[in-house]
């Protein structure tokens, strides 16, 4: 978060990068969709308790979500905001940053996506034009990213002059946001459990073959490097137990963090 005056002028700038989906099909095989609609959450909550009643805001980033997903509506109905490429073109194609043709990175690694936006809000911001750019590199075939850039233009209208406001007191979260991210996030919690069924089974598993190994091989007998790799194997297992621990605790703190709005509404 940025906080920025100039000239009377007040804006709240938020920038992030959301968790890539690892998939063209960001519907069906996607296994990150519930850490990004957590994220999502987080983001839209953040904006809600740190804009100010009389500053604009401008919210930017790659967010690694397509304009149909669910993600993009809890976000933007959830903290008012408004698409900047929409705003100035109208429609709902075009604008795409991720796969594009002319892209060396990504051009052959599936559909050309929309999914790094700018979004505001305010009465003092007026969209006037926002396009793709930094594409390739000129007079070379390199491109300057994997994901082109966005850029946007807007007349920002003079804030009456005052100290900077408190923090905005915003309505309540829709109800149907809260239904969209909570069902997201419940999915997501019972992907996480089988995961980390799945990763005990195997740690339990390593551990008995290291068990059986030391039972039948005497331990002076094992050669260093095999009891390195035995030991890295066991560790390696253990982490990802406590990995996917904290990955199920922290997407419960987010449902907790819902049905505390809820409660507000």
């Amino acid at each position: 978060l940025c906080r920025v005056d100039v000239d009377g002028k007040l804006l709240d700038l938020y920038t992030t990068h959301l968790h890539a989906s690892y998939s063209e099909d960001q519907r069906s095989d996607d296994q990150y969709r519930g850490h990004r609609m957590a994220q999502m959450v987080q983001l839209m909550q953040f904006v809600r308790n740190t804009r100010r009643s009389n500053a604009s805001q401008l919210v930017t980033g790659d967010l690694n979500t397509k304009p149909s997903e669910k993600q993009m509506r809890v976000l933007m109905e959830g903290a008012s905001l408004h698409d900047s490429w929409l705003t100035a073109n109208g429609g709902e194609g075009g604008g795409e940053t991720s796969n594009t043709p002319d892209n060396c990175y990504s051009r052959n690694s599936g559909t050309p996506q929309r999914i790094d936006w700018i979004l505001f809000s305010g009465a003092a911001m007026h969209c006037t034009k926002c396009s793709v750019s930094c594409g390739p590199i000129p007079d070379d075939d390199i491109c300057y990213s994997d994901h082109s850039g966005v850029v946007a233009e807007f007349d920002v209208a003079s804030t009456p002059s005052q100290p900077a406001g408190p923090p905005l007191v915003s309505d309540p979260i829709p109800e149907p946001v809260l239904d969209l991210a909570e069902d997201t996030l419940a999915e997501a919690v019972d992907v996480a459990k089988r995961r980390l069924v799945a990763c005990n089974r195997r740690l339990l598993i390593t551990a008995l073959l290291l068990v059986a190994v030391l039972l039948v091989v005497p331990p002076w007998s094992v050669s260093t490097g095999l009891s390195a790799m035995a030991g890295f194997a066991l560790c390696f297992q253990l982490v990802t137990v406590v990995v996917n621990r904290s990955e199920i605790r922290e997407l419960r703190d987010v449902q907790e963090s819902l049905r505390v709005h809820r409660k507000l509404n």
